[in-house]
Order: C-alpha cells, then sequence, then structure tokens
C-alpha cells in the first residue's frame, strides 16, 4: 500500500457519514457471528449441571439478548437487537473492546489513527516488514501487522478480523468484575482466542491471529479440559476455582506476560512490537512445566519480577 493510498483511507474516515456505512456493515457481520456462536453454546448451558451457575448464565445471557428462544420446528432464533458495534469517541481505552456494563462492542475512532500511522510507519520503512502475506504464515504479533499491511487491508476489514475474539467475550460475565479471578486475565484472553479460532476454523469465518502469548500459556493449562468445561469456565469465569491449585504460580506467569504490554495503544505498531517482547515458546514451556509440578523458573522469573518492581525501584512502602 502506497502513502497515497494510506491517506486516501485516513480521509474516509474523516468523513462521519462513512464511518456511519462502515458501522453498518460491522453490525451486519457482528450478528452473523452472534447467530453461530449461540447454535454452538445453547446445548452446553442447558446441561450445564451446577444449577446455580446455569441460572446465572442464563439470566446473564438473557440480559444481552443473547439466549436463543426454541420456536417452530425446534428452531431457536436469537431476539432482534440494536447496534452491538459501535464507534464511541469517549470509549476510555483508545481501542476496540467489548464493554460489559454496556453490553457494545466499542470502538474508540482514535483507534483508527494508530492503525494508519502504523502503515505509515511500515511504508517509511521505521520499521521492519516481515513480509508475512498468508494468515497461516504468521507467527507472531508483528507478522499479523506485516499481514495486514502486505495485503492492501482497511480499518473496516481489520476491525472484521477481531469481530469474532470481541463477540466471544460477550458470552463471558467479565472477568475484572470476579474478584476470585484477579490475575487470570491472561487465562481468559487465551481461552476466548483459542475459542474464537476454533469457531472461526469451524465455519469458515474470517480471522485473524492475535493474542499469542496468552494462546501459548493457556493451552498446556486446560489440555486436559474437555470442550465443555472450557465453555463453562470461560461463560462463568470461574477461573480461580479451577486453577486454585497453580494460583501462586499463574499470578507470577500473569506478571511476567504483562510486564511487555502497552496500557496505551497510541501507536498500534509500538503495542504490537511489545507484545512480541516475550517468547510465545518460553511462555508455553512454563506453563507446561507448571501443570508438570516444575517450578523452579517461575521461581526465579518471581523473584526478578519483585526485584524489579515499582515498589523496590521507588521504595514505594508494600500494602502489607
Amino acid at each position: 500500500m502506497t502513502k497515497q493510498e494510506i491517506e486516501k483511507q485516513i480521509r474516509f474516515y474523516e468523513d462521519e457519514n462513512n464511518l456511519k456505512e462502515v458501522q453498518k456493515r460491522l453490525n451486519n457481520k457482528y450478528k452473523n457471528i452472534r447467530d453461530i456462536i449461540a447454535l454452538e453454546y445453547i446445548e452446553i448451558v442447558q446441561n450445564m449441571e451446577d444449577g446455580q451457575d446455569k441460572d446465572k448464565i442464563i439470566e446473564m445471557l438473557k440480559e444481552r439478548g443473547l439466549y436463543p428462544i426454541k420456536g417452530e420446528n425446534n428452531k431457536y432464533t436469537l431476539p432482534e437487537s440494536g447496534d452491538i458495534v459501535i464507534f464511541d469517541e469517549d470509549f476510555e481505552l483508545k481501542d476496540i473492546a467489548y464493554d460489559f456494563q454496556r453490553n457494545i462492542i466499542a470502538i474508540n475512532p482514535k483507534l483508527i489513527s494508530s492503525f494508519y500511522q502504523s502503515y505509515l510507519k511500515l511504508a517509511n520503512r521505521q520499521v521492519r516488514n516481515t513480509e508475512v502475506k498468508d494468515k497461516s504464515d504468521i507467527k507472531t504479533n508483528i507478522d499479523a501487522i506485516s499481514y495486514l499491511y502486505n495485503n492492501n487491508m482497511s480499518f473496516e476489514e481489520y476491525i472484521s478480523l477481531l469481530l469474532p475474539h470481541e463477540s466471544i467475550h460477550q458470552w463471558t460475565f467479565g472477568i475484572h468484575k470476579m474478584p476470585q479471578s484477579i490475575n487470570m486475565g491472561f487465562i481468559d484472553e487465551g481461552t476466548v482466542e483459542g475459542e474464537a479460532r476454533r469457531i472461526c476454523d469451524k465455519y469458515d469465518i474470517d480471522s485473524i491471529k492475535l493474542r499469542m502469548t496468552e494462546v501459548e500459556a493457556t493451552n498446556p493449562l486446560t489440555s486436559k479440559m474437555s470442550h465443555s468445561e472450557k465453555i463453562q469456565m470461560m461463560m462463568s469465569s470461574n477461573y480461580r476455582q479451577v486453577f486454585d491449585k497453580y494460583f501462586t504460580h499463574i499470578e507470577t506467569l500473569n506478571r511476567y506476560i504483562t510486564k511487555s504490554y502497552s496500557c496505551n495503544s497510541d501507536l498500534l505498531i509500538d503495542r504490537f512490537y511489545k507484545y512480541d517482547s516475550i517468547s510465545t515458546k518460553k511462555v508455553n514451556n512454563l506453563s507446561s512445566n507448571l501443570i508438570n509440578g516444575d517450578t523452579r523458573e517461575l521461581d526465579n522469573i518471581k523473584k526478578e519480577l519483585d526485584e524489579n518492581s515499582l515498589f523496590v525501584r521507588f521504595k514505594i512502602p508494600s500494602a502489607e
């Protein structure tokens, strides 16, 4: 994509009417994904053995308009809903994310600028293009942004590729609202992303592989769980109870992963690079070691993290 083509696309998204049309198309794609997910999950929810969890999840799904209604010929249909995918300039993140409180997939328009600034950095050779052109060759997050750029994909296409992941989040309680799930964020993201990939593969939905490190960390931890068990854990945000035996070490693994994250996505390309600063292979090995009872390397990482924490570096008194 040339710089002229990038600038043309930037101008396109500066027009509010164009933005409305993009939002309309994204909502149509979201609804198609929502209907597929509903068919995948309805039997899992209805067959849950824990009556208390089942009732909570059904109530949550009904509130979000996600619980299918059984009609004639035993056919399930979802209630009609308004727009779920919303461009919202007041959204607290400069990103796209499912907003649990408002039941919307919010997109801060500032992300558009970040996206095309990333393209301009690639066009100006300020960062290295890994030349990936096929999705099957994506191994890192830098490969992902290079893939988008090398295939001349627009911001709308980029968001479309993220919709499956954010749509899966809509079917969960929201981990930040669950006290027992503190520091389980990467397992939540890894499970959601893994499930989004499975859905997309099964139904030939176009998507892109992201959240590499979380997926690599999560796979060993959930490898002995059935698909139904994983979905129930994900939907109930029941991570702490499931992994209580490993919780202390999972806290260390979580801190190790998140230390590479940028909390601000002003420049998407910078965030992609920071996501790649920790080897996914190493994270996978750490999780595998944990499940097999070997915590020596995690203990060393915990010591390193503690020695370099803000509390130590700036002599901030601990809450304890």
